[in-house]
């Protein structure tokens, strides 16, 4: 992690060049299935509309089913991103 910290050009991809904004969310255990998450992610995708942000991007782990169920349930879909590697490119236009 702190390797990636100091090398943050690996996050430009090409293939996100529409979703600049980039989220991530984590709920511990207790806390998933709850409504928090839709609310926390509500909060987040409308500050960004109101700051005219064009589209969000997230990465989240292929196995991860749980997570890609809950970001379509919000309306995002699968970007094509070339060598992801264990990760699912997701985006939502705003």
């Amino acid at each position: 992690m702190v390797w990636l910290l100091h090398h943050p050009e690996r996050m430009v991809i090409p293939a996100l060049a529409d979703y600049p904004a980039h989220l991530h969310i984590d709920l511990l255990p207790d806390h998933q299935r709850s409504g928090h998450g839709r609310r926390l992610m509500e909060a987040f995708l409308d500050a960004l509309t109101r700051k005219g942000v064009p589209g969000v991007h997230l990465g989240t782990l292929t196995v991860n089913t749980p997570a890609r169920a809950f970001y379509d349930r919000l309306g995002f879909h699968e970007i094509d991103v070339p060598d992801r590697g264990p990760l699912t490119y997701l985006g939502l236009h705003l």
